[in-house]
């Protein structure tokens, strides 16, 4: 059996850190980038989250303990979501992004109950290690 010398044992440690930390960024960018794309699916709607795509597993822990699954079950208009997390949220509207944290803003036009809607939409997410979770919603209608 062949011995490695010390510094090849290093050296292919580090090669294999290297490769872990890459995977994890990938893997973590492609969770992004699907929660990001169901988020603007299920919210880009007349109706907030109409098709439900978005349910109440999707959120943080966080944000868990503010909403309740009635109440997230309950949202069917963007006039009640926009109480409901804009309400329990304020506090930290102002505070900065974590280092596990990314945001998105987005912008929708509804025609809900006959009213043209322009709605602005920020959602901050919290990487956990195999999905992203809601973990702020901020949202303002423009009438």
């Amino acid at each position: 059996m062949k011995k490695y010398s010390y510094s090849s044992k290093i050296i292919l440690l580090i090669i294999v850190v290297i490769s872990l930390l890459c995977l994890v960024k990938v893997v973590t960018n492609n969770n992004r980038e699907k929660t990001r794309d169901r988020v603007i699916n299920g919210f880009s709607r007349n109706i907030f989250n109409s098709n439900k795509i978005i349910n109440y597993n999707d959120l943080s822990e966080d944000m868990k303990n503010h909403i309740t699954e009635n109440e997230f079950n309950s949202i069917d208009s963007w006039d009640k979501a926009q109480f409901l997390f804009n309400s329990h949220f304020q506090e930290t509207k102002d505070s900065s992004i974590q280092g596990n944290e990314f945001d998105f803003k987005y912008d929708t036009v509804t025609n809900e109950n006959g009213n043209k809607n322009s709605i602005a939409y920020e959602v901050c997410f919290v990487s956990t290690p195999f999905n992203m979770r809601i973990s702020r919603v901020f949202i303002v209608i423009d009438q």
